[in-house]
């Protein structure tokens, strides 16, 4: 088992150059004392590891174990600490794994409990959720924006018998909430390692969680096996709250099997992701459901996942890692594309006169023309364009690796996708919701006006259109029901899921034209979408949020958070 740190700006820079980062190597002699156990385990119920038709039955923590017996050295994961990207293999995972569960074991965590999990997308809260699954609990993602008195109401309707957070802030902010947080109720605390312990008899050490667990584990290696073992994918293993903006949000509950469906859609729409090893970054809350997807996708996949390290931007992230596969919000697309131009607006000279002409080839070769085959001439223009112009843009975003980009969780823009397209990136559309995973995508390239948000249904998944436009799904990766009163109240018959989203349906596939609670009618018969107006305004370099309201009166009003680092 290797523990590899890379520098901070070779990675990324080094895999542009083709070459392997340089790394430095610490000797780790530890030695697993339950290696005898996984193996029978996986010789017993898995027998062959193949990626492209995984077994149905395996819960997440099987198929971690599963992983780091068929391969053990190949890289998993990679976390930035302290200016150093640092490697986990799958071994090394399941054995941090392996002694947080034995941790949460010894706190007194049981089967069919919860733990609720608050902070940014780490390494750390992987593990802890990880755990949580081998013990049969049930993990519970909550944003980091959660006002105070929005998360003591989410933390009184879930119950949680543990509580993780990234950051001194959040514990402060659960205990400030109000009704706070009972002082017999654990709160890991992931950044607090190197700090004298909290006067809060309920915080704990992550480091020193970390480092107990596996003592108890070395002592006791079978009481985790036996965890695993017990597992089943249908129990219920992740509760995802949603309808926020109503102002009632409640919990959909996933089983390990119809989470586990939701990153199987994803090789399905990009099989190079089981056939390469792709570099993907985590920029979204765990909480978001696509955030999780590519978080949770290296079990799926051969994708090695990239965690940032506290706040760094976006952009400095994507340059030093170079992605070469990214699903994210259509915001995150739209702010660096907003970004660079932006840049290209403040330039003069020879550089604007450079931008102009390559669109100007970029309109003709790539644009929307109906019938013909493009001039030789442009064609010739065009591939200059994309050599001096339009690849450098990209690479000062870390956009020029990428292989497959797609977008999902909101309305996207269809200039988005037109500008990114002329740049010379594909960026798809895929429609996701928290109760039913991945259902639609747009499959064609962008090369034609109609195909710009052209939705088609994924395998045998069934996504219909009612009367009223809704989408209606049906699909194995559906929430098997809702949190309601305690307890898991489960779906019964075989009805369509009603998404509450409006399409419209031409020659077999669908567009998405919004959530049904966001179209207003105004005076005069005027029907706007608030969301599409929020989204479009987000796209701006220098806003940072924005929600749309409408009075009785008529009037739309907009609330915005400005980006302070773009005003400044």
């Amino acid at each position: 088992m290797r523990d590899v740190a890379v520098p901070r700006s070779s990675l990324g820079f080094a895999a542009a150059q083709g070459r392997r980062p340089h790394r430095h190597r610490r000797d780790r002699r530890e030695t697993d004392p339950g290696s005898s156990s996984w193996a029978n385990w996986f010789e017993t119920a898995v027998g062959r590891f193949d990626i492209e038709h995984p077994q149905e039955d395996l819960t997440i923590p099987q198929r971690l174990i599963a992983r780091a017996c068929a391969e053990p050295d190949a890289v998993a994961y990679r976390q930035k600490r302290h200016g150093y990207y640092q490697e986990w293999a799958w071994r090394r995972l399941a054995l941090d794994v392996a002694g947080m569960e034995s941790a949460l074991r010894g706190l007194g965590f049981r089967r069919g409990a919860r733990a609720a999990l608050i902070g940014d997308p780490c390494l750390e809260l992987l593990v802890i959720e990880l755990a949580v699954l081998a013990l049969g609990g049930i993990a519970v993602a909550l944003y980091p924006s959660h006002p105070p008195a929005e998360l003591a109401a989410l933390l009184r309707d879930c119950d949680p018998t543990i509580i993780a957070v990234d950051t001194q802030e959040q514990r402060d902010k659960l205990l400030d909430a109000p009704g706070g947080v009972s002082a017999a109720r654990p709160i890991i605390l992931i950044n607090g390692r190197g700090k004298t312990p909290s006067p809060q008899a309920n915080t704990l050490d992550y480091e020193h969680l970390r480092q107990t667990g596996a003592q108890s584990y070395a002592a006791n290696p079978e009481a985790f096996m036996e965890s695993v073992r017990r597992g089943d994918a249908d129990d219920p293993a992740l509760i995802l709250y949603t309808g926020f903006s109503s102002g009632h949000p409640t919990g959909a509950v996933h089983s390990q099997r119809t989470y586990h469906h939701t990153l199987r859609a994803m090789p399905i729409l990009c099989p190079t992701l089981l056939k390469r090893r792709l570099r993907g970054v985590a920029a979204l809350p765990m909480a978001h459901a696509v955030g999780r997807i590519t978080v949770f996708l290296p079990l799926a996949s051969r994708l090695i996942v990239h965690f940032p390290e506290g706040a760094e931007s976006l952009r400095t992230v994507f340059r030093e890692v170079a992605p070469s596969f990214a699903f994210y919000v259509p915001r995150i697309f739209q702010k660096m594309a907003s970004a660079l131009l932006s840049d290209l607006r403040s330039t003069r000279g020879l550089k604007r006169t450079a931008y102009r002409g390559a669109m100007y080839f970029a309109d003709r070769a790539r644009g929307r023309t109906r019938g013909g085959a493009t001039q030789w001439a442009v064609r010739l223009g065009y591939r200059v364009a994309q050599a001096i112009v339009f690849r450098p843009l990209l690479k000062k975003a870390g956009l020029a690796r990428l292989g497959y980009a797609a977008t999902g969780g909101a309305p996207v823009p269809q200039e988005l996708v037109s500008l990114l397209w002329r740049w010379g990136l594909d960026l798809r559309e895929i429609y996701v919701q928290a109760e039913c995973g991945v259902v639609l995508a747009q499959q064609a390239s962008p090369s034609a006006a109609d195909s710009i948000g052209a939705l088609s249904r994924i395998g045998t998944i069934a996504a219909e259109i009612s009367e009223s436009g809704e989408i209606v799904v049906q699909t194995p990766g559906l929430a098997i029901g809702r949190w309601e009163g305690g307890q898991v109240s489960r779906r019964t018959g075989d009805a369509g899921y009603r998404t509450g989203d409006i399409a419209s349906e031409a020659q077999g596939r669908l567009r998405l034209l919004g959530n049904a609670a966001q179209f207003v009618t105004l005076h005069g018969g005027l029907k706007i979408n608030r969301q599409r107006i929020a989204s479009t305004l987000i796209g701006s370099n220098y806003i940072s949020e924005a929600i749309v309201l409408v009075r009785e009166s008529g009037a739309v009003l907009s609330l915005l958070e400005l980006e302070f680092e773009a005003i400044s």
